[in-house]
């Protein structure tokens, strides 16, 4: 059987402790409120997010820097993983 690892993005909302329970590397995307940009290390509390929400604020989210998912997926390929990679889709 071949090594292989799957990948997602941060608007999977999985645990930190179920990413790390089952070796699941994230590709962070970004999205921009009120003109402040979060995403990756820099995200809004769940509850100060639904809040702004709540008050008409809506997110507008990114897509991922291609670099940042280039690094990613290259890196995993030179180490001999295939790569199953889970994504949210704009249809959803």
């Amino acid at each position: 059987m071949s090594k292989f690892i799957i990948t997602t993005d941060t608007t999977s909302d999985l645990p930190k402790e179920y990413l790390e329970q089952h070796h699941i590397k994230l590709l962070p995307l970004y999205y921009n409120f009120n003109g402040s940009v979060y995403g990756g290390k820099e995200n809004l509390d769940s509850k100060v997010f639904y809040d702004m929400m709540r008050g008409g604020a809506m997110p507008i989210t990114m897509a991922a820097n291609p670099e940042t998912a280039r690094e990613l997926f290259t890196g995993f390929l030179e180490e001999g993983y295939d790569i199953l990679h889970i994504a949210f889709s704009s249809a959803l």
